[in-house]
């Protein structure tokens, strides 16, 4: 026979470890938050391999020589927006609700999300850059 005090016992503890790996998954995810600088701009719509152009319908502002994260299933990385286009006209700023055209270094795919890196030091500007243009040279 099960001793209802065994059951009892055991279940206050699951309950107890439950509690705390919950209270640690929230010190975790607060202590990653101050470490993250980047902003939710928008995600990918469309993507044409043959040029290297991604659409991205934006949901916040953005400016040539921003930097932005894309972050999908299989892609991430990091570049400047350099060339971005609406309906074929080169332009230096964009509206949140719009879609931009933008070149990118490398391939993504339809609902990749992409980020605006808020805050970077001057190293890791420099190895964006230097991984940019490995990845149009090839």
């Amino acid at each position: 026979m099960i001793n209802p005090l065994k059951i009892k016992a055991w279940i206050t503890r699951k309950r107890i470890e439950s509690a705390v790996n919950i209270r640690r998954s929230r010190q975790e995810f607060h202590s990653m938050e101050d470490e993250i600088m980047e902003t939710h701009i928008g995600y990918v719509t469309h993507y044409y391999n043959h040029i290297s152009v991604a659409i991205i319908s934006l949901t916040g502002r953005l400016n040539t020589n921003d930097t932005l994260h894309f972050l999908g299933r299989s892609s991430d990385f990091y570049q400047k927006a350099w060339s971005m286009e609406i309906d074929h006209h080169q332009v230096k700023s964009v509206e949140p609700g719009k879609l931009v055209a933008l070149k990118v270094a490398d391939q993504v795919h339809k609902g990749d999300t992409v980020f605006l890196v808020t805050q970077t030091t001057p190293e890791e500007t420099r190895e964006i850059l230097i991984e940019q243009l490995r990845a149009w040279e090839k």
